[in-house]
């Protein structure tokens, strides 16, 4: 009897320690990934080549100049911060009226008090048929669209002081990082009560 209690007790121990063993990782990962989903919504990108003697904004917008449609902007902008002070990607699009199709798609970084809310909109269309529609936003890469219309200009306006939630933007990767961790809490939470059983038991 003495034998078979020494070794239920062994068991019950061992797999305390083996269960707090496996606590211990799962929180230092957990502790790793919050960490670096932290990192990704900052919106800093370690993967953006700039010059150190360049002062930069901490916003990385889409930007070309006078490209023929979205394109063709999209594929030419250079992945690049802001420079200083230029907190707000501003998308001018201009197109034909009767199709809707792009005349010229220009994409910038600019100051604040070049592109604000009541910058945002369309203009009448012109005796050529013409139309140019303007949106302003003010976090990374959120110029990606162009705006068709006052609806989709107001709807891909979008300024941090007054939206919170596009404060953070994850990406696919990120999107990838959140489903880990919460993967990795679902298992500590499970080990944790496996363990509880264990040592009821």
């Amino acid at each position: 009897m003495m034998q078979s209690g020494a070794r239920t007790a062994s068991v019950v121990c061992g797999t305390k320690r083996g269960a707090a063993s496996h606590v211990q990782k799962y929180c230092v990962f957990l502790l790793c990934s919050l960490l670096t989903l932290s990192e990704m919504c900052s919106g800093t990108n370690s993967y953006v080549w700039a010059p150190t003697s360049l002062q930069t904004s901490d916003i990385t917008c889409w930007t070309c100049d006078d490209k023929a449609n979205n394109e063709d902007c999209n594929n030419w902008a250079p992945d690049l911060k802001c420079p200083i002070n230029h907190t707000v990607c501003q998308t001018v699009h201009r197109f034909t009226v009767a199709g809707r199709s792009s005349v010229h798609v220009t994409k910038r970084c600019v100051q604040a008090t070049e592109c604000t809310p009541q910058h945002v909109g369309c203009s009448q269309a012109d005796p050529t048929g013409q139309q140019e529609c303007t949106s302003c936003c003010d976090y990374s890469y959120c110029n990606q669209e162009v705006p068709v219309n006052r609806s989709t200009a107001l709807q891909l306006s979008s300024f941090t002081a007054t939206s919170a939630s596009h404060a953070c933007v994850l990406r696919p990767p990120a999107l990838l990082l959140v489903l880990c961790v919460l993967t990795a809490v679902l298992r500590v939470s499970l080990s944790c009560r496996l363990s509880s059983y264990l040592l009821a038991s």
